[in-house]
């Protein structure tokens, strides 16, 4: 009977384990997703200040 409990414990301690595992790998993905997103809105938002000027430039123009 201990020797079944036991070897429950182990199997449910793995399973755990393999979880934690996962749960680390996703968070590890979305933090670079995060990244990769951000940079690409500083650049979006650095292409709009480009368009701004120039459009500012082309308004002092006229």
């Amino acid at each position: 009977m201990l020797e079944k409990q036991n070897q429950w414990l182990k199997d449910e301690l793995l399973e755990l384990q393999q979880t934690w595992s996962d749960l680390s790998n996703a968070l590890v993905k979305a933090y670079g997703t995060a990244m990769h997103l951000s940079e690409i809105r500083k650049q979006a938002l650095g292409l709009m200040d480009i368009e701004k000027m120039s459009w500012i430039v082309n308004c002092t123009e006229l």
